[in-house]
């Protein structure tokens, strides 16, 4: 991602990133959240806030309760980010 650029990144790859957090796999949504957290270091809160957790708050709307426990192991995990 540092590589790409934050364009490259928003137009190609961001959506799928988000996807990653309803896989249908739990290790693939455990590596999702830890490339959302690591991609909030990378880019910064500002982008991460106007980019990324606005779709990450959109998954607790699911009907799907892993998906929603997703959202939330997401949140705890940008805790970390926000804190330092």
């Amino acid at each position: 991602a540092a590589q790409l650029g934050v364009a490259f990144f928003e137009e190609k790859l961001c959506a799928m990133c988000v996807r990653w957090l309803q896989d249908c796999v739990y290790t693939i949504r455990e590596s999702a959240i830890a490339n959302v957290r690591k991609l909030t270091e990378l880019f910064g809160l500002e982008w991460a806030a106007a980019h990324l957790i606005p779709k990450v708050m959109a998954t607790r709307q699911s009907s799907n309760y892993l998906f929603r426990l997703t959202a939330l192991s997401t949140v705890s995990s940008l805790a970390t980010v926000v804190g330092s």
